[in-house]
């Protein structure tokens, strides 16, 4: 079940090359290519080899063909209301100026992939648009089985494909990533708040199935084995996502998400008579873990700022006066207003220190600010610093003249 190689299609009016993973099989082992990625480029090499799995020895949410109904949901999910994806931005603004963007909504990749934070981690999650189109590769390189290469940019990303390409940064949520980073900017490593970024997903392997057609038996296979699938019924021009069945009277139906025509997610439930086939899909595998602790939807607890780490942001926690281990909060000698007037620390807001932080007003001679105080750096205790090297240095010696 393997054939990785490039192929031509028209898209966004532009004759592009892509990388495709396509299978050509209907047996039950799928082989997952190694792709890689180097900075901001996709490494695929035919000679690394597949990861092959055997779908019909997976069992993760613990269903089997023959069970009445099945799911990949927690049972938490009652209602579209329990959906942190149901709301989605106006993307009918980004068809003319970013296509990358309108297809991640058009095309449900938003919903497939909040429906992916659900099933295999147990959290909520507003998926970033920005995040998967900022972070997506700029470059491939593909070596075939034979050695011979091929290098294509992936420059503008705003006019790439965005289902083309494996997934290999994971999915953000929104409130980390922001809304307002320019689209084909560099890939973020931290919060719009300074702390920590983290993706979901990133070891997830990726695997497109193009004009493959899914059968009602292979449908079910997969959703047992690999958790939600994005799919395209045949004849249908809408995508869905496929997250389990359910028998009623002895009829099987299968249930997804879709978007109404209001633009919110509905519960779909379709009978399986008869049962139309899936053209394209596309579906992830990897491991199944409750992450549910670093769920984002969630309120953060409390940041200790008695004890900062070196990571810490400062929007989040002053400096310390005293064992602050961030780089920004490293003490500097007071800066004398004396000899440097135009200094930030002796001017405009700064002039006026008292209630400014030591990282808004750096410490100056004279400072009466407890941070400064504790520092040792207020007047009083620079001249005790500066008496006490005097004494030393030159009143010791002399006492020593006459000993």
């Amino acid at each position: 079940m393997k054939l990785a190689n490039l192929y031509q299609i028209m898209s966004f009016n532009k004759l592009i090359l892509v990388f495709a993973f396509v299978l050509i099989s209907n047996a039950e082992d799928i082989e997952f290519f190694k792709a890689k990625l180097e900075g901001t480029t996709l490494i695929a090499d035919e000679r690394d080899g597949y990861i092959t799995v055997d779908m019909d020895t997976l069992h993760p949410w613990g269903g089997q063909k023959s069970d009445p109904s099945f799911t990949v949901l927690p049972q938490r999910i009652k209602t579209t209301s329990d959906l942190a994806f149901d709301v989605r931005p106006n993307f009918q603004t980004y068809q003319d100026v970013c296509i990358f963007r309108y297809f991640y909504y058009l095309n449900s990749i938003y919903d497939f992939w909040g429906t992916i934070s659900l099933a295999y981690y147990n959290i909520s999650l507003i998926p970033s648009d920005l995040h998967f189109l900022n972070c997506h590769p700029r470059q491939v390189n593909i070596t075939y089985e034979s050695g011979e290469q091929y290098d294509l940019s992936l420059e503008p990303v705003c006019d790439q494909d965005v289902s083309s390409f494996p997934v290999l940064r994971g999915a953000v949520d929104t409130s980390c990533y922001g809304t307002t980073e320019t689209p084909g900017a560099a890939c973020k490593t931290t919060c719009t708040d300074g702390s920590q970024l983290t993706a979901f997903g990133k070891d997830l392997l990726y695997q497109s199935f193009i004009g493959f057609f899914f059968n009602e038996d292979y449908l079910k296979r997969a959703l047992i084995a690999f958790g939600p699938i994005l799919g395209r019924r045949e004849g249908n021009d809408y995508y869905e996502v496929f997250y389990g069945w359910e028998t009623t009277n002895s009829r099987v139906s299968y249930l997804s998400f879709v978007r109404g025509s209001n633009g919110h997610i509905s519960f779909k439930s379709e009978s399986s008579t008869p049962f139309k086939n899936i053209e394209d899909a596309y579906i992830v595998y990897g491991t199944r873990q409750d992450l549910s602790a670093q769920d984002p939807s969630k309120p953060k607890p409390p940041v200790d700022c008695t004890k900062p780490t070196a990571t810490t942001p400062l929007s989040q926690c002053p400096c310390l006066t005293t064992t602050d281990l961030r780089d920004e909060c490293k003490t500097s000698p007071p800066v004398d207003c004396t000899k440097s007037p135009t200094d930030a620390a002796c001017q405009g807001d700064c002039k006026d220190n008292t209630k400014k932080t030591i990282t808004e007003c750096a410490c100056i001679v004279g400072d009466k600010r407890d941070a400064c105080k504790e520092a040792g750096k207020d007047a009083s205790g620079s001249i005790r610093v500066l008496l006490s090297v005097v004494v030393t240095v030159l009143i010791l010696p002399v006492f020593a003249l006459f000993c």
